[in-house]
C-alpha cells in the first residue's frame, strides 16, 4: 500500500514580549501595553508558521493561549481585557490572512470572550476559512512543586457535546486541550468519529507532568488508534519564571514517537503515514465491540 504522508508541525515558544516586568507586583502595569504584547506573539508565531509552510507541513497546531504569556499562574481580572472574538478578534484576523498566504491548516488557540463569558478555545482555519471551534472541556485548579494555576477563575468550561472532527482535504483530527487529555472518554470520542489525529496544545510544568508526558501520549494514541500531537511550552516567561518543559511530540498508535525533522528550536516538524491507521495490527483493537 502506498503511503499517505502527512507533515505536522507543532510550536513549543513562549511569550515573545520583551518588556515584561520582572515581579509580581508591577503585573498590572502590564495592560497598558496588551495589544502591544499580542501582536508581537501573533507576528513571532506567524514567522513560524512561515518557516512550516518552507518546509513542506500541511497543518500546524500553535500554543495553548500563545497570543500572551500563560496569566492563570495567578489570579488577577485585569486579564480578562485581553479575550477575544473567535471570529473576528485580532488574533484570528491575523492568523486567517497567514493561514490562506501559506495554504496551510492552522490550529489557533485563543482566550475568547462570547457574549461576556470566557473560555480557553482553539479556533480551525483552514487555507483562510474558519472549520468551526473547540472550547475546552475541562477547567482545571492546581498546585505542583513549581506553582499553582487558577484556570477556574478565568475559563467556563465548554459542552462536551460540541466535541467535533474536523475535515480537511487531506485529514480528519480532532482537538481536546491541555488538561483534556487526563480524561480518556474525550479521545475516544474523536477516535469513535473518525479522527485520525487528535491535537492537544498545552501549557504543562512540574515533576510529575514531564515524567508522564510521553506515556500519556503514547497510551491515548495506542489505545484509540490515532495519531496523538500534544504541545507545549518551551523556557520561562516573566515574572512568574515557571519552567515549562516543552517536548512537544507526536505519538503513534504503534506505540512510538515519530521522530522530528526540524531544526527549529521551536517547532517540531514530523510526518505521520495515516495508511497505517487501516491495518489495525496493534492487537489492541479497543474500539471494536467485543
Amino acid at each position: 500500500m502506498k503511503k499517505q504522508l502527512i507533515r505536522i508541525a507543532l510550536t513549543q515558544t513562549v511569550n515573545a514580549y520583551k518588556e515584561m516586568p520582572v515581579s509580581l507586583s508591577k503585573l498590572k502595569t502590564l495592560q497598558d501595553n496588551f495589544e502591544e504584547v499580542r501582536k508581537t506573539n501573533i507576528d513571532h508565531n506567524i514567522v513560524l508558521i512561515a518557516w512550516a509552510y518552507r518546509h513542506h507541513a500541511d497543518i500546524i497546531c500553535l500554543g495553548e493561549l500563545f497570543s500572551f504569556p500563560y496569566f492563570p499562574l495567578t489570579r488577577d481580572s485585569f486579564w480578562l481585557q485581553t479575550a477575544e472574538d473567535a471570529k473576528g478578534g485580532p488574533t484570528i484576523k491575523k492568523i486567517r490572512i497567514a493561514s490562506k498566504k501559506y495554504s496551510l491548516t492552522v490550529i489557533v488557540p485563543i482566550f475568547e470572550k462570547d457574549n461576556g463569558k470566557y473560555y480557553d478555545t482553539a479556533v480551525i482555519i483552514d487555507k483562510g476559512v474558519l472549520l468551526g471551534k473547540y472550547r475546552k472541556t475541562h477547567i482545571p485548579n492546581g498546585i505542583n512543586e513549581q506553582g499553582s494555576f487558577y484556570e477556574k477563575y478565568y475559563f467556563r468550561p465548554g459542552v462536551s457535546k460540541k466535541l467535533i472532527v474536523f475535515h480537511t482535504d487531506k485529514l480528519t483530527f480532532g482537538v481536546i486541550i491541555c488538561y483534556d487529555r487526563h480524561f480518556p472518554e474525550m479521545s475516544r470520542f474523536l477516535a469513535r468519529r473518525g479522527a485520525q489525529v487528535i491535537f492537544c496544545p498545552s501549557v504543562s510544568f512540574g515533576e510529575v507532568a514531564e515524567r508522564l508526558w510521553e506515556h500519556e501520549a503514547i497510551t491515548e494514541s495506542g489505545r484509540n488508534e490515532v495519531f496523538f500531537a500534544i504541545s507545549n511550552r518551551m523556557g520561562k516567561e516573566k515574572p512568574w519564571n515557571i519552567r515549562y518543559f516543552g517536548k512537544s511530540l507526536i505519538a503513534s498508535p504503534d506505540g512510538i514517537l515519530v521522530k522530528n525533522k526540524s531544526s527549529h528550536s521551536e517547532i517540531i516538524l514530523a510526518d505521520i503515514d495515516l495508511t497505517i491507521l487501516s491495518k489495525k495490527n496493534t492487537g489492541w483493537n479497543l474500539l471494536k465491540k467485543q
